[in-house]
């Protein structure tokens, strides 16, 4: 979860509010201080890392801790480019946590969305948990009520 805060107006209500919601759904977070490009270039570094170091004891008494990664940036307009985007690239690669799946088992579809396709028959999206399953395989989806089995096509396939 990106928890952006903007780096003039700091912590407000709506802030703490996700950061609660953030508590209880996720387990882990990158703080994003956004806007850096509005403080003045003399003061910036100072101001940053007073603002950081603020950040952090708030984030102290959250299930982050003070550790939770905090990424100073500016998202760029028309007359002043982005700054330390590639930072925050780097930072979601390094907590990306890529779950491992079970291409072996049964196969175990999570269905997203299901509906018709004029002349084509029931067009379903989703995920695949685990196993595996190739083009013109049969698959049944019983929880969506399908009596007979399905033929199934792949037309595009995305792994991570």
């Amino acid at each position: 979860m990106f928890l952006v805060i903007d780096v003039i107006k700091g912590v407000q209500t709506q802030t703490a509010e996700c950061l609660v919601i953030g508590e209880l759904l996720i387990p882990k977070m990158i703080v994003v201080l956004n806007k850096i490009d509005q403080l003045p270039e003399e003061d910036r570094p100072k101001v940053l890392a007073s603002k950081v170091d603020a950040l952090r004891k708030v984030f102290a008494r959250s299930k982050f801790g003070a550790g939770v990664p905090i990424v100073p940036i500016s998202a760029g307009t028309a007359t002043s480019p982005s700054q330390n985007v590639d930072i925050l690239i780097q930072t979601v690669l390094s907590q990306i946590n890529v779950p491992q799946r079970n291409d072996k088992g049964p196969f175990f579809f999570m269905i997203d969305h299901c509906f018709p396709l004029k002349g084509q028959g029931s067009v379903v999206t989703g995920t695949v948990i685990q196993g595996s399953t190739r083009i013109g395989d049969e698959v049944d989806f019983p929880q969506i009520g399908a009596v007979s089995y399905t033929h199934l096509t792949l037309p595009t396939i995305y792994s991570v």
